[in-house]
């Protein structure tokens, strides 16, 4: 159960950083824009940001041995919560916004207005597809030994509601 578990993890990691190859992941959307006047500055930044959270996520998981990726979760000697206690803690990766000039890693945020890239996070992102991967496989486990406890008291002659 440990390697499908954390076979699911990387699998959700390495699907958010591959996304980023092969297209735009950068969430400051048109409304958001419109209603702030810069709509086509965040079209201008959206290949900049993907870029700057790609850039960025790969350092993070280089530094930590998870780059280049592993694709077996056999490989892995790590505890299924260290794997998730690392992936949810990737300090916040931000492009500032038209409202901040240049480019900035946020950890845990600056002062000042946020830009309209922190809904880009890719840490978050990540963060938030491992929770539902161990979430998920943590339900299917449970219902799969609530359903063995059932079928055993059942072959002992218990029900729900007591002996029969």
């Amino acid at each position: 159960m440990r390697v499908k578990i954390l076979s699911a993890i990387l699998k959700a990691i390495y699907d958010t950083v591959e996304g980023m190859i092969h297209g735009s992941t950068c969430r400051a959307n048109g409304d958001r824009a419109r209603s702030k006047g810069m709509d086509q500055d965040v079209n201008a930044t959206g290949k900049q940001c993907t870029n700057h959270n790609f850039g960025t996520i790969i350092r993070y998981l280089d530094e930590r041995d998870y780059w280049p990726p592993i694709t077996n979760g056999h490989a892995l000697q790590t505890s299924i919560n260290e794997v998730v206690g690392t992936m949810s803690n990737i300090p916040a990766i931000a492009l500032s916004g038209p409202e901040r000039g240049g480019t900035s890693v946020l950890n845990g945020g600056l002062a000042g207005r946020a830009s309209i890239h922190a809904v880009c996070d890719v840490g978050r992102v990540i963060a938030e597809r491992v929770a539902e991967e161990r979430d998920g496989l943590d339900r299917s486990w449970m219902w799969g030994v609530s359903k063995a406890i059932r079928e055993k008291g059942r072959g002992l002659g218990l029900e729900a509601g007591g002996r029969r």
